[in-house]
């Protein structure tokens, strides 16, 4: 048996005391400020937290009061929206699913009462949200279970209005960081594994031994990439950004667009609500992971886009939309940043021609000169085309002499050639100097040294180097070493 709300408030555990307060009978309606504490005190004290709640809300749906019941009902339906996979994994169990049905007759009634209407509803809703969108629909199976048996036994649920669902969902939910998205697997996944161990069948215990070697890491291979997550929720914004982007393409001028609850207002509002997350990644990114700024820039940049003249076509300036359209648009040529008229402004020193080059004098400046025929006042040729290239500056490379005109090379040792003088010492080290100087010059003398004895061997003659042109090159001839100084001269000189 469930333990019921006659303990004093003493013994109450504060989810416990909460749950009292959301399902006090006397209340006219749900007292949303208290279902909002107890789900924020759910997420984030954890643990056994969303089975003592809902374990503690069974008790007051299966009152006898009915507005009891709607109460618990409602605050039940708070916390399966906003507490997550802990609330979900604990309402898919078989234990609270048989106790929620508990007082269901085996055949339905003629007439189904407020409490079992939304008892039926909230299982039907749960079907079609979380047993076909959640992550970890896998775990949910027993409430698939549990509807198919009520549609056997008879019972029939009401037509479940998807768009009204769409609308109350989150369509930005499963839009998160990396981060954020490894620390929700992991509550979830130590969720499951508290819930696995309070079973203690083997089977549990063996899904629990599997689930806690992937908490701590010790099968690196089945690690999931979260970053690969992250970017296919981006490619869902950015789809949405373009399918706004198609739908204003395609209205017609003057429609009126932008009315709560269309179509235009349903894919705004989901761009509107990722762009907020999108622009604090962009602000905290630290580059390292590869390819992610440039994907949070491109879909920041769609989103603006696309909201910018959502809201222009909602002002009814087409104008306007269609500008921020032409502003987008990828082939249009941009502006040069580097100006190739920097100087266009200095008109007289070198005007421009109409294509951008220089342009050829005319007026005064183009009249012949009268100084230098065949120019310009200005100095250029009259004829561009039929004025003669100008020589080559450089100088010009001396001419081959022919073989007819080669010379004796004996002509060049028979010629007397002039006496080098030697340059005097220098003093060196100094005042040093001169204990190393040249001695005084050698008074003139009548005797002279023999001359010495001229070689008049013949040098060997280099061969011819052919050039490029075809052409024989005679190479250049050696230059002429001075005559070598007699040795005995200067000790003549000395003994005079």
């Amino acid at each position: 048996m469930l333990a019921t709300s006659s303990r004093p408030w003493s013994s109450l555990t504060p989810i416990q005391a909460l749950v009292e307060q959301a399902c006090d009978p006397t209340l006219p309606e749900p007292n949303h400020a208290v279902n909002i504490e107890l789900a924020e005190l759910i997420v984030r004290k954890k643990a056994n937290s969303a089975r003592e709640a809902t374990r503690a809300l069974l008790v007051h749906i299966n009152s006898r009061n009915p507005n009891q019941s709607l109460l618990a009902l409602a605050t039940l339906d708070h916390l399966v929206k906003n507490c997550g996979y802990p609330v979900h994994l604990q309402i898919s169990t078989k234990e609270f699913l048989n106790e929620l049905v508990r007082r269901f007759p085996e055949r339905p009634p003629m007439v189904t009462g407020r409490v079992m209407g939304r008892i039926l509803e909230l299982i039907h809703e749960w079907k079609n949200t979380l047993c076909v969108h959640s992550k970890y629909k896998d775990d949910l199976v027993h409430i698939r279970d549990m509807h198919r048996l009520l549609s056997y036994k008879g019972y029939r649920f009401k037509s479940f209005d998807a768009a009204r669902a769409l609308a109350d969902a989150n369509p930005n939910e499963n839009l998160k960081s990396p981060e954020e998205l490894e620390e929700e697997d992991r509550a979830a996944k130590s969720a499951k594994l508290q819930e696995l161990i309070r079973r203690g069948t083997p089977r549990d215990l063996a899904a629990a031994q599997e689930l806690m070697k992937q908490l701590s890491g010790a099968e690196p291979d089945k690690e999931v990439d979260y970053t690969s997550q992250t970017l296919a929720e981006l490619d869902k914004v950015q789809s949405k950004a373009l399918l706004l982007n198609d739908m204003l393409n395609n209205a017609r001028e003057g429609e009126r667009i932008g009315v709560d609850g269309d179509v235009y207002d349903q894919v705004a509002a989901a761009c509107r609500g990722a762009r907020p997350k999108i622009q604090k990644w962009v602000e905290d990114d630290t580059g390292e992971r590869e390819g992610v700024m440039e994907r949070l820039l491109l879909c920041n940049d769609l989103i603006n886009n696309a909201l910018d003249r959502y809201e222009a076509c909602k002002k009814g300036d087409w104008a306007k939309a269609q500008a921020l359209v032409e502003a987008a648009n990828p082939n249009q040529k941009a502006a040069d940043l580097i100006s190739f008229d920097a100087f266009a402004d200095d008109a007289d020193e070198a005007p421009l021609s109409g294509h951008g080059g220089l342009a050829l004098p005319s007026g005064t400046a183009a009249a012949p000169s009268a100084t230098e025929p065949g120019l310009t006042a200005s100095g250029l040729p009259l004829d561009l085309f039929s004025a003669a290239s100008p020589a080559p500056a450089c100088p010009a490379a001396p001419a081959l002499a022919s073989p007819a005109h080669r010379q004796d090379p004996m002509v060049f040792f028979n010629t007397q050639q002039p006496l080098v003088p030697q340059p005097s010492a220098s003093p060196a080290f100094g005042g040093l100097g001169s204990l190393h100087s040249a001695p005084p010059p050698a008074a003139p003398s009548s005797y002279s040294a023999p001359p010495a004895a001229a070689d008049y061997s013949v040098p060997p003659q280099p061969s011819p180097v052919l050039s490029i042109n075809g052409t024989r090159q005679q190479p250049a001839q050696p230059q002429p070493q001075p005559p070598k100084k007699d040795a005995f001269a200067d000790l003549v000189d000395l003994m005079n």
